[in-house]
């Protein structure tokens, strides 16, 4: 994969209003960011923050439990899975479509450690670890202007104007079809073989 940060736009009314296309990676920072990850099987929904261990172009990666209820459901491709990202410093939001699967390789769990980690799991060994990779089919960002200051700033000139661009932007999160169906055939639909390891 490739960190590509260019932006494209895409047109989102009828009237040919554009809106900037984004990866993902241009709108999430390095820095610790958590995710609110929500699940649904059959018709039951659940939520809960996860911190995410790697962002790149059309993916987001976790460290998880495998005993977690939710990870099980989604390495048995029971679950549907959404994810959103409220960023308050940069004032960036985003909510995600996309699919997800479970990777109990050492290698990669290695790859995604860190000391953070070590508040959730004894370390990279861990017999419990596994990652969730997420990838992107879709979604869509807000974005403001930074700081307390900006934000004000930015209400007063809306108010003043009747313009609410002067409040931030919205678009769409650039997503990658094809890596979800490569995902897809590579580990499978079913559960004895969407959990890699």
């Amino acid at each position: 994969m490739t960190n590509d940060t260019k932006t494209t736009t895409h047109d989102t009314s009828a009237a040919g209003e554009q809106s900037a296309v984004r990866p993902i990676t241009a709108l999430l920072t390095t820095e610790p960011t958590v995710a609110m990850v929500m699940t649904m099987v059959g018709r039951h929904h659940t939520s809960r923050p996860v911190t995410c261990a790697d962002v790149q172009d059309h993916r987001l990666s976790f460290l998880v439990s495998q005993q977690a209820e939710w990870v099980a459901a989604i390495a048995a491709s029971q679950a549907i899975v959404h994810v959103t990202v409220a960023d308050d410093a940069r004032t960036t939001y985003v909510s995600l479509n996309g699919g997800a699967f479970v990777v109990t390789d050492p290698q990669e769990i290695l790859r995604l450690w860190s000391p953070l980690a070590r508040t959730w799991f004894d370390g990279p060994e861990d017999p419990d670890l596994a990652v969730v990779h997420f990838d992107i089919s879709d979604g869509e960002y807000w974005d403001g202007p930074g700081g307390r200051v900006g934000r004000a700033v930015a209400m007063l000139r809306a108010a003043l104007s009747g313009d609410a661009d002067a409040l931030g932007t919205q678009g769409h999160v650039a997503g990658n079809d094809v890596e979800i169906d490569a995902d897809v055939a590579s580990f499978g639909n079913t559960p004895d073989h969407r959990r890699v390891g």
